[in-house]
């Protein structure tokens, strides 16, 4: 599934959260000798969740910013790694891209579309 239309998109956040997960479960050490560890990787994410809300437009684009958090956050400190990150965050995706699809405006002086009417 693409993430904004883009296929890569979707690919580089699958490595990138596998990677993660895979440093953290490996407790691998980076150049300057710090272990990668959920310790290390937590407060990582919430210090770039709070960085991306702060440059969003509005509102629901935080509360996007956190869910994606949340979700990376699962995928990257779970015991066993996930299959895929798209998998688990299809029925978000789906949530959010109705919230993004609005139904076309009627032209000006139409009427008001009539409701049920109850016979």
């Amino acid at each position: 599934m693409p993430i904004n239309n883009l296929m890569e998109d979707a690919a580089t956040a699958e490595i990138c959260r596998a990677q993660l997960w895979q440093w953290a479960k490996n407790s691998t050490s980076l150049a300057d000798g710090t272990k990668v560890t959920l310790d290390v990787l937590k407060p990582l994410i919430a210090n770039e969740v709070t960085r991306l809300s702060a440059g969003s437009g509005g509102e629901k684009d935080r509360e996007r910013v956190a869910l994606a958090g949340k979700i990376f956050e699962e995928m990257v400190t779970s015991s066993k790694l996930p299959e895929f990150l798209t998998t688990r965050a299809y029925d978000d995706l789906l949530s959010l891209a109705g919230d993004l699809i609005s139904p076309p405006a009627a032209p000006a002086g139409s009427p008001p579309e009539a409701g049920p009417s109850a016979s």
